[in-house]
């Protein structure tokens, strides 16, 4: 189920027009490392492995990017979105990865990257609706892997990464063949900005 947020939305959109709607927003870094991230299923309860970040129970310390189920959920639970983050931009994109969206009101158990900035082939700012979006297309190879991946896991959840943080996690409807708009609370700058970033 997708979440939407009023300030920020996502866009995934396929070949024929059709979108998913998500929440998100981008904070443009220097060299920004965008990752796309299975969200984890709890294998105990067949759910998504997300929470909102006012749920918290336990220390926060159990390992952030543990392969155990068991663990995974402790660090989940015990994650506290308003501290800072020692993994920003330091995620080792093999391994799992407890972490929270940007607003820092949702928390995920996010699986091994499959895929990353270095499959942008290019990045423009531009509008659509009034608002300012940032159009990701993929390299060949990426465009291949993301259709493979989004016709292999229709009906699971995909977040978009940015520094370790989810811009969105939306549900996949069908698979994309085309290209990924992010949309979210960017002005003219910030989404040039980022533009810039990833396709550079």
């Amino acid at each position: 189920m997708a979440v939407l947020r009023a300030l920020a939305v996502v866009s995934v959109l396929g070949l024929a027009g059709c979108s998913t709607a998500v929440a998100g927003q981008a904070s443009p870094a220097v060299h920004p490392q965008l990752r796309f991230r299975p969200v984890l299923v709890d294998p105990t309860t067949g759910a998504a492995m997300v929470m909102p970040s006012d749920q918290r129970s336990g220390n926060g310390q159990s390992p952030r990017q543990s392969t155990t189920p068991a663990e995974q959920r402790a660090a989940l639970e015990g994650l506290d979105c308003s501290a800072p983050d020692p993994l920003h931009a330091k995620d080792d994109p093999a391994k799992p990865l407890a972490t929270c969206d940007q607003q820092g009101e949702m928390k995920y158990v996010l699986g091994p990257s499959f895929l990353d900035g270095s499959s942008i082939k290019s990045a423009t700012a531009g509008q659509d609706q009034g608002r300012w979006t940032v159009t990701l297309t993929f390299t060949t190879a990426g465009a291949k892997t993301w259709s493979d991946y989004t016709g292999h896991n229709v009906g699971s959840q995909v977040a978009v990464a940015l520094d370790g943080r989810v811009l969105s996690a939306p549900t996949i409807n069908q698979q994309i063949t085309g290209d990924t708009e992010i949309s979210g609370s960017f002005t003219e700058q910030t989404a040039k900005d980022l533009a810039a970033a990833l396709s550079g």
